[in-house]
């Protein structure tokens, strides 16, 4: 069994990585039309801080409001995975986005976070 921990807050980061999940849960990194959320957005700075405060021992996962004009963005943050729900369940050529999502996810390289 796998269990997995969101995160949206610095504190709640800090508690879920004392519980040692399977995976953490990072989100929501934009705004997101999937489901009303009560804190605001964590950008990518913010993502990036949380990736580095993990430090590899728990997989991160960045979810919320990612498609393709963002996707490289979040992943060069560093997270070992990024959720996707309306850039796969709205897209209008679903093979060839995820064949650009494959390209995306197939690169990482260094990129400074303000």
């Amino acid at each position: 069994m796998r269990l997995g921990v969101s995160t949206r807050t610095k504190d709640e980061l800090t508690a879920a990585i004392a519980m040692r999940p399977s995976y953490l849960a990072i989100g929501h990194i934009f705004p997101t039309p999937t489901k009303q959320m009560a804190t605001p957005p964590q950008g990518l700075a913010t993502l990036k801080q949380h990736v580095n405060r993990v430090g590899g021992e728990i997989p991160t996962v960045a979810i919320g409001g990612i498609d393709l004009s963002c996707a490289s963005a979040v992943w060069q943050t560093g997270v070992d995975a990024v959720a996707v729900v309306r850039a796969v369940t709205e897209s209008k050529d679903l093979v060839g986005d995820l064949a650009v999502f494959a390209n995306i996810f197939g690169q990482r390289q260094e990129v400074a976070y303000g």
